[in-house]
């Protein structure tokens, strides 16, 4: 494999992204200049000439990258949220802007000490408390690198990525985008059928599946469609890839990664259901064989930092959690999650062995194991959330036998579908909803 060269420090970073030519619309960032000083003069003053973590959340892509930019050229770090009150794990300070506050982490230390972190990525939490990924500036350089030789990205090109830019996802298509050169277009998915004009309007689009799924729906109009449209973060059906294909002329390209590493893998239109792909430029395979199934695990050019306010050293190889299978001609195709284990009221049990029960029971698509603790208690119990249209239950109750040591009182819940956010993962918050109605009192 061959490492693509990254700036060494965060100033460095935001220079080369600034004389990479790309455009907001039709504002380049060299223009967003003014603004990016106004920020600059606002973080010295707040910081004092210290390191800082930035909370930021999206309002406008001009004033997302207006900060991204002012707290590289301090040497601060922007930690990417959905909103400031989930930045967590730690207390917001001076106000920037309404979607832009200097914040505290607990750990901070970990990041503010080192010159390499470029930005820190949330994970979703789905079966527990979200952990702040750190990503550095070879990390997302390799990442821009990437999308530019798999998307065939250039200057002529006009990238639409209604993904929310504080998902790494969104982030990682956005910044490849304008470190192509090209003409990025962020504007958010509000209204499906001006989303889908601005689908037609593009070269490529990244989307989620539920975005898919719903621009998929609306009326056909004479165009040209877009080059390439790329899912990711969520499961791609055959159904959803023949009907998106029918509306704008174009099938699906798989996209996968993690908030840790950025995206590892790319699969060309067409592919069959489940399948990822192959690697990205400066991603190599260590296992599964192919032909065989296993965990995949991987081989970086850029180390993944690990986690923040954690004493992780950055790692050139990678293990995914996943299961999967890897062809012969080197398209991985995603099994189940494995999500080896948890600590239950201080005990370790084996989720993999659960889930791994369940799924043996005809019917069940996939199941999502959570720790809640008891209202009023500290008591934790375990549930599982199975997903399936017309899951036997009685069966489901019948593989307890099977549930591995320490589970045996494990909970469970059924759903037609899992509940995903709009970036597509697992709406932990809707999640426990779910569980409530059918657990009351918990």
């Amino acid at each position: 494999m061959t490492a693509h060269r990254a700036p060494a420090t965060r100033r460095e970073l935001a220079l080369v992204l600034r004389e990479a030519g790309g455009r907001l619309d039709d504002v380049g960032l060299a223009e967003l200049q003014p603004r990016v000083d106004d920020y600059v003069r606002r973080l010295n003053s707040a910081c004092a000439g210290e390191r800082a973590v930035i909370a930021l959340t999206q309002e406008s892509a001009e004033d997302f990258f207006a900060v991204v930019l002012a707290a590289w050229l301090t040497d601060s770090v922007p930690l990417l949220c959905a909103s400031l009150t989930d930045a967590p794990h730690g207390r917001l300070g001076a106000e920037l802007s309404p979607t832009a506050r200097v914040c505290r982490p607990a750990g901070s230390d970990a990041v503010v000490d080192g010159d390499s972190t470029a930005v820190l990525h949330m994970t979703s939490g789905s079966t527990g408390r979200p952990r702040i990924a750190r990503r550095s500036c070879a990390s997302v350089l390799n990442e821009a690198a990437g999308y530019r030789a798999r998307l065939l990205l250039s200057p002529d090109d006009t990238v639409y990525v209604p993904i929310p830019l504080t998902h790494s996802y969104g982030w990682g298509v956005a910044f490849a985008a304008l470190m192509a050169g090209a003409r990025l277009d962020a504007r958010r998915l509000v209204h499906a059928r001006r989303a889908a004009a601005r689908v037609e309007a593009a070269s490529v689009v990244a989307l989620t599946a539920p975005m898919a799924d719903l621009l998929a729906s609306t009326p056909t109009t004479p165009s040209a469609g877009p080059r390439i449209v790329m899912v990711g973060a969520s499961r791609v059906s055959r159904d959803l890839d023949e009907r998106f294909a029918v509306r704008f002329g174009v099938r699906l390209t798989r996209n996968y990664g993690c908030s840790e590493t950025g995206p590892t893998f790319i699969g060309a239109a067409g592919l069959p259901e489940n399948a990822v792909g192959t690697p990205m430029p400066g991603v190599a395979v260590l296992a599964p064989e192919p032909g065989a199934e296993g965990e995949l695990r991987l081989l970086l050019d850029a180390p993944a930092e690990g986690f923040l306010g954690a004493c992780d050293k950055p790692v050139t190889q990678w293990a995914t959690g996943d299961l999967v299978r890897r062809g012969q001609d080197g398209v991985v195709t995603f099994l189940a999650r494995l999500h080896s284990s948890a600590r239950l009221n201080d005990r370790t049990v084996d989720l993999d062995g659960l889930c791994r029960a369940i799924r043996h029971v005809p019917g069940v698509v996939d199941v999502f194991p959570v720790v809640l603790a008891r209202s009023a208690s500290e008591t934790e119990d375990l549930y599982a959330v199975v997903q399936g249209t017309g899951v036997n239950r009685s069966q489901v109750e019948q593989s307890r036998s099977a549930f591995p040591a320490g589970t045996g009182s494990v909970r469970l819940v059924y759903c037609d579908m899992l509940p995903t956010t709009v970036s597509g993962k697992v709406d932990r918050a809707h999640m426990i909803k779910i569980i409530d109605a059918e657990w009351p009192g918990r």
